[in-house]
């Protein structure tokens, strides 16, 4: 959980102009990272809830878009240390959402499976 809330304020900090110039993060990917993790965050919720599954492995494409998070992060706060607009930056937001959305939609698979399992007998 400390994981994602520092990348939550991290995505956060780096969408306000006022705070990250040159370069700021696009509103959309900040939405698109901190949807995910809260829609992840919610359903395990109610998987836990109505399934009693307390396990939920991390997958390949998960953990491809948290180190693709971390690094796009890291590469906005290099830019702007030395006061550059790489245009490489558009194509490390592209990617980066791409990932996410990729992770995004594998992890609903994942939790629909888990919700149409059979509830283990008590």
């Amino acid at each position: 959980i400390g994981d994602k809330v520092l990348l939550t304020a991290a995505f956060v900090v780096l969408t306000l102009p006022a705070l990250a110039k040159p370069n700021a993060l696009p509103l959309w990917l900040t939405s698109l990272c901190i949807g995910r993790d809260v829609a992840i965050a919610v359903s395990a919720l109610i998987i836990v809830r109505l399934r009693g599954k307390r396990t939920f492995p991390p997958t390949l494409a998960g953990k491809a878009s948290t180190i693709c998070q971390v690094a796009v992060l890291y590469y906005v706060l290099y830019a702007n240390a030395v006061g550059r607009s790489p245009e490489a930056l558009g194509w490390c937001y592209i990617v980066t959402a791409l990932l996410t959305a990729a992770s995004w939609v594998q992890y609903g698979f994942i939790g629909v499976r888990m919700l149409r399992e059979r509830r283990p007998a008590a």
